[in-house]
């Protein structure tokens, strides 16, 4: 129990700036801004003693997760950019494989992900931008399998893939090429502790590949989106739609066997 008099100050141990990745002392001074107050995000004052209720709390005692143990039918490739609207804005976008190349696809464009109601997929995540991303899929509970190095080609956006925009006009994405698979990566600060848990979000970091295992158990049109407010606007949000078998539209390339 906590003393009546005490204050319980929940932290943010990652940095100031656009994160990359690093927690606490691997942070580097540039990840801080000037007079830092991001790190202090909610303060507990405890004022009442405890009186009354026994303090029989034993954490032994919750049900560990142990993991999605369905068999994943498949993996679906899907990717993160960052490109340029028609007006020449920056403009995050999602993607998918498709055919052997990776595309970035706007918001209105028709669905690529239609996952089948019941079935589990793996999902890689492939950021090919030069930031992180905080990755959410609706009406899900997934598990963070891990992390892959990766290495790829990009024109940076010129003259890069087109993109259609919602009024006809074209934006511009990077073309991406030669991706390569590396190493495997740790989930995070001590070795995933805030990531080994069921979730509906995961931060998918620069030149990673981030491998999340979805089991589909809710029929319906959802949405997966960056939640960073600004990106999930303009334009990193595509529809989810978790279909029945017999409405199953596959889209070539974007889901193949599991690996």
């Amino acid at each position: 129990a906590v003393p009546s008099g005490s204050r319980v100050i929940m932290e943010n141990i990652g940095g100031d700036a656009p994160f990359g990745g690093d927690f606490g002392g691997d942070l580097a001074p540039d990840d801080f801004f000037p007079n830092r107050q991001t790190d202090r995000v909610m303060a507990f004052d405890v004022v009442v003693p405890l009186s009354g209720v026994p303090d029989d709390f034993d954490p032994d005692d919750i049900d560990h997760y142990d993991g999605n143990t369905a068999d994943a039918v498949g993996t679906r490739e899907v990717a993160l950019f960052e490109g340029k609207d028609e007006f020449g804005r920056l403009q995050p976008l999602l993607g998918t494989k498709v055919g052997g190349d990776w595309k970035a696809i706007a918001w209105h464009s028709p669905t690529t992900e239609k996952p089948i109601l019941g079935e589990t997929e793996y999902w890689d995540i492939y950021n090919f931008t030069g930031d992180a991303h905080p990755v959410h899929l609706h009406l899900v509970n997934f598990q963070v399998m891990g992390r892959r190095s990766i290495t790829f080609a990009s024109d940076d956006g010129d003259p890069g893939q087109p993109v259609l925009q919602h009024n006809g006009t074209f934006g511009v994405a990077p073309t991406v090429t030669d991706v390569v698979t590396g190493g495997v990566v740790p989930l995070g600060p001590e070795d995933g502790y805030a990531e080994n848990a069921p979730r509906d979000m995961v931060t998918a970091l620069p030149e990673q590949v981030t491998r999340v295992k979805v089991t589909f158990d809710k029929a319906g049109r959802y949405v997966w989106h960056c939640h960073i407010l600004s990106h999930e606007d303009h334009e990193m949000m595509r529809v989810l739609e978790v279909v029945e078998a017999e409405e199953q539209v596959e889209v070539k390339g974007s889901r193949g066997r599991a690996k």
